[in-house]
């Protein structure tokens, strides 16, 4: 537990600094602060013991381990990419994973007999991205990196440490639809793709885009009076989940190239609602501070700024995002798609305190943000929730 605690301390301390150096003109020490703030979480991904992490020991350890048997990587990839479910080989079994991910396992592969230098660069490149986009909401709103860090580190970094591929191209499609909204099409093109060479998943960025077009191109605003009738997605979903859950898998079987993880949808079972809340309550406090903080002379939730029209573009995300973990109750696979627009609410819980007018109210929101962030990250801790604790590590343990 004090490993993690001190991670978060960690963290908090040189996002702050890293906010401090933005301010300076020296390049340096924006350099050194930013590298800082992505060393911790890294360093801390890439030392830990191999059981720390149900991914890590189901895909891999033993992939990484299969690689070593190879000398081109044109065979290696060739196999995993043409499994069917799983291959059961003489080393454990090897599950599919994507042609970039297969990539950076073989060139690690080529240097290392361990995968602990490939566990650092997935977390250092995931934490990268994120902290990219901070900055760039930094930068635009003057929203503190401190506050986005510190909800990113206590309800998503923990999660980070399980699914590891998945983690990365959510990090990388937040970024991407950053670069956007700031009409760099061709970056965002470069990363989409990037993010989908990691994680099939990747896709549902383009979802995002067609979000984004609606709420800035189509000036399609969720008004007061249709709130409600938004919010009865979510519920539907929750309601018809299983007949969603079986188009989903049809029309997804259609999509050539990812025939290989429609293991994915196997029928293991959903999660009890008591548990299934606490991927809810972030989009839920979300959607709670944009209601009470309504501009009730109008009938529109929000105005036409730029600020305004980000929380609105968060507000459809998080709608879409419950929807998503709703189908919870019936499985516990594909709902993890929901990660890809709850990640957004370290951007969009900022953006709605800044909104708040009285210095009291923001004060006592943020205080309610931080516990929020504190209970969850106690609770994805102690629930041992992808085996990501208790935390062990025999390097760190022979350190001191």
């Amino acid at each position: 537990m004090i490993v993690y605690i001190t991670l978060l301390i960690l963290t908090s301390f040189f996002s702050y600094f890293l906010e401090i150096t933005l301010k300076f003109k020296k390049s340096f020490f924006k350099i050194l602060a930013f590298i800082f703030v992505l060393l911790p979480g890294s360093i801390l991904a890439g030392i830990r013991d191999f059981t720390v992490g149900t991914d890590v020991f189901s895909y891999v350890v033993p992939n990484f381990n299969f690689a070593l048997l190879f000398t081109k990587f044109s065979d290696y990839n060739s196999y995993i990419s043409n499994l069917i479910g799983y291959g059961y080989t003489n080393i454990g079994i090897i599950r599919p994973t994507e042609f970039g991910y297969n990539l950076l396992t073989f060139l690690f592969s080529r240097i290392t007999t361990t995968p602990r230098w490939l566990m650092f660069t997935l977390q250092f490149a995931t934490l990268y991205f994120i902290l990219k986009s901070i900055v760039f909401v930094f930068k635009r709103f003057k929203i503190s990196i401190t506050l986005q860090m510190f909800i990113y580190m206590s309800i998503f970094y923990l999660q980070s440490l399980n699914i590891m591929r998945q983690a990365l191209a959510v990090a990388i499609i937040l970024y991407a639809i950053l670069c956007f909204s700031e009409k760099k099409y061709t970056n965002y093109l470069f990363y989409q793709i990037l993010a989908f060479l990691f994680h099939s998943t990747a896709l549902i960025g383009i979802v995002f885009v067609v979000g984004y077009h609606l709420i800035f191109v189509g000036q399609r605003n969720l008004y007061l009076k249709k709130w409600f009738k938004w919010l009865i997605i979510p519920v539907l979903f929750l309601i018809f989940g299983q007949q969603i859950f079986d188009f989903t898998f049809h029309l997804v079987s259609l999509i050539p190239g990812i025939g290989n993880h429609l293991a994915s949808f196997d029928n293991v079972g959903g999660i009890l609602f008591r548990r299934m809340i606490w991927y809810l309550l972030p989009g839920i406090l979300f959607i709670l501070l944009c209601l009470l903080n309504l501009n009730f002379n109008t009938n529109a939730i929000i105005s036409n700024t730029l600020k305004d029209k980000w929380l609105n573009y968060i507000a459809l995300i998080s709608i879409i995002t419950l929807s998503i973990f709703s189908l919870y109750s019936f499985q516990t696979v594909i709902p993890r798609l929901g990660v890809y627009g709850e990640v957004w609410l370290i951007l969009g819980i900022p953006l709605i305190i800044q909104r708040i007018d009285s210095r009291m109210q923001k004060l006592y929101t943020k205080n309610i943000v931080i516990l929020m962030c504190m209970v969850l990250f106690f609770y994805y801790m102690y629930s041992g929730n992808g085996d990501v604790y208790p935390y062990t590590s025999e390097i760190l343990k022979n350190l001191f």
